[in-house]
């Protein structure tokens, strides 16, 4: 079952940007076994493409987890619910960008299971 999620979501990935191709950023996640796995992103990339990367590592589904972004103020939370905007025409799932989120170039994310 594991493979078949993670699999799924590294189709839904797709091809990772060159080094070459601008506006992109580099964006690591720290798995809760304390491994790391880093990925490029284009910057207009919507923000469920996260929660497919940690899907194509771990073979989690987003419900079981959040994202923790550090911030100056204080450790921020990612879900998957307050990423989604809604519905486009063609039933597609409508988010929020990385760019909306203002990713930088590089961001450290942690993967925190929900108790």
């Amino acid at each position: 079952m594991y493979e078949r999620r993670r699999t799924e979501a590294e189709e839904r990935l797709g091809e990772e940007p060159s080094e070459d191709e601008k506006d992109c950023v580099m964006v690591k996640v720290v798995l809760p076994d304390g491994v790391s796995k880093a990925r490029r992103f284009r910057a207009n990339s919507g923000v469920v493409s996260l929660f497919d990367f940690v899907e194509a590592c771990t073979g989690l589904e987003p419900g079981w987890y959040v994202l923790m972004r550090s911030t100056f103020q204080a450790p921020k939370q990612i879900c998957l619910e307050d990423v989604l905007v809604g519905r486009t025409n063609d039933g597609d799932v409508e988010c929020r960008t990385l760019r909306d989120l203002e990713i930088e170039r590089y961001e450290t994310l942690r993967v925190k299971i929900i108790d």
